[in-house]
């Protein structure tokens, strides 16, 4: 039994509690749709620290972080008109892995919101380093409302083990803003997309690109393993999932820096290079298991941010749509023309923001009875892969922390690296994450049981590294060298 340490807690006090019971907007009931025991709609950070972290004060920070962001306490209640309800009283419990008989990371698990908050966190001591796995369930919020929530965590800890006089402030939330987080446009109604085109989207390019999302450019999935491992499957309190245990990379400081640089020379976006780059892994990958597919569609899913500057403050939730990008295998042996056709795509992406007509397509989809579960009971693959940058996860608050060894100093332990990894679903079989943490790029992965274990996950890991050394030329210069984030299986 722990209490509550009063000396770490932000006085939240009813002040979103007038906000409750809040109706769902179109992309969390879109996102509870999606979710399978399977495949449950969550996401995973794991936080590395340097040093091992008191676990009381562990459980105290994910608890006080928590109180701070409603839509991370709240459950959603059943019926045809589903809401969120606050449940302050239900709070998540740090499960600690023994570092002697269990393995790590662990695979995630199915969270059932009707009955639960969806927030689950594991944590483990080994080798000179605390490792945290945060899961947040997608209906609740994305991955940058997961990094808000991860920032209070870390002012929380670092104020458990510091002076009254050296405790870093909390970062002020605004919890007005969770009425509308499903409007996106002046003209919205409250949970749709503005059916304006204020971004300049042609009602011609819309057309197109539903055409070709649909029906003419339908990805292949990656393929199954063979044969397919039933032991490859995890199980779990609520079933069995087939989710495999999240692989890793994180680049050195220096091969961080020269691929940015790079990227900064030619005047592209890091995560330009990162598209083009999976979509070559990918390419290569699926042509030694299918020599015949020059001519499949490749695409990759990518969470598009859709903040503004009035949501700087906005708590833990979904302020974000998805963008889909398509190539033919066979167009991906050429890299240099590759990312500069991604660059320009990106580009469009990013000014017309297609990304706001699937939000418009998830609503619309949602007013027949019954449209939205057979929309995503299809067979169809929806994408080869994911791909999820969370960018810079300590940018905004580096300021609140001191420094050590070019860490950021939390309290008494050093933070190393944050590592994302996004939901997969049914057909969109491996999912990719991109961070980067104190100078250092980190890349994730996690793939279904079909693709294969956890073997397979790393040698998929291992050809995505390998096209990113290539492309920064490391084989140049010996003082580049990998660092790699230890499974410690």
């Amino acid at each position: 039994m722990w209490h509550m340490n009063t000396s770490i807690t932000s006085d939240t006090n009813g002040r979103f509690d007038s906000l409750f019971p809040l109706p769902l907007v179109p992309f969390e009931r879109f996102m509870l749709a999606d979710d399978r025991t399977s495949h449950p709609m969550t996401f995973m950070i794991e936080v590395v620290f340097a040093g091992s972290m008191d676990r009381d004060a562990v459980q105290q920070a994910v608890v006080a972080a928590q109180r701070r962001h409603p839509l991370l306490s709240a459950t959603i209640s059943s019926g045809p008109r589903s809401q969120w309800q606050l449940i302050p009283s239900l709070t998540t419990l740090v499960c600690w892995i023994d570092a002697d008989t269990a393995i790590w990371p662990p695979a995630g698990t199915y969270v059932d919101l009707r009955k639960e908050h969806g927030l689950a966190v594991w944590a483990t001591i080994r080798d000179g380093h605390t490792r945290v796995m945060f899961q947040f369930h997608h209906a609740c919020c994305d991955g940058l409302g997961a990094r808000t929530y991860l920032t209070d965590f870390l002012v929380a800890y670092a104020r458990s083990a510091a002076s009254a006089t050296e405790r870093p402030e909390w970062p002020r939330l605004d919890y007005e803003p969770l009425r509308r987080r499903g409007v996106f446009g002046s003209d919205s109604a409250a949970g749709e997309t503005s059916s304006d085109n204020p971004a300049g989207t042609s009602l011609a390019r819309k057309v197109t690109d539903a055409y070709a999302f649909l029906w003419g450019q339908l990805p292949t999935p990656i393929p199954r393993s063979q044969p397919e491992v039933a032991s490859h499957r995890h199980s779990t309190r609520m079933g069995t999932t087939a989710l495999v245990r999240p692989s890793n990379h994180a680049f050195s400081r220096a091969e961080s820096r020269r691929l940015l640089d790079k990227a900064d020379r030619l005047g592209i976006w890091i995560n330009d290079v990162a598209i083009a780059l999976l979509f070559t892994t990918l390419a290569s990958w699926m042509q030694d298991q299918q020599p015949t597919l020059h001519k499949g569609w490749l695409r990759l899913l990518m969470p598009t941010n859709l903040r503004q500057y009035s949501d700087r403050r906005l708590t833990a939730t979904n302020r974000m749509s998805y963008s889909f990008l398509a190539r033919q295998v066979g167009a991906c042996s050429d890299l240099s023309a590759l990312v500069a056709n991604i660059a320009a795509e990106t580009r469009y992406l990013k000014n017309a923001k297609p990304s706001l007509d699937f939000l418009m397509l998830m609503s619309a989809v949602q007013r027949i009875p019954g449209m939205l579960r057979l929309f995503l009971g299809m067979p169809q693959c929806m994408g080869t892969a994911v791909l999820s940058n969370l960018g810079e996860g300590t940018r905004h608050v580096r300021r609140r922390f001191p420094e050590r060894n070019g860490n950021m100093l939390v309290g008494d332990v050093e933070l190393r690296y944050f590592i994302g990894v996004p939901p997969i679903r049914p057909g969109t079989r491996a999912a990719f994450g991109l961070c980067f943490t104190n100078g250092h790029m980190v890349l994730g992965l996690r793939i279904d049981h079909i693709v294969g274990d956890e073997s397979t996950a790393q040698q998929l890991m291992e050809r995505y590294v390998t096209a990113w050394r290539d492309w920064g030329e490391f084989a140049a210069s010996s003082a580049y060298k990998a660092e790699r984030v230890s499974q410690h299986r």
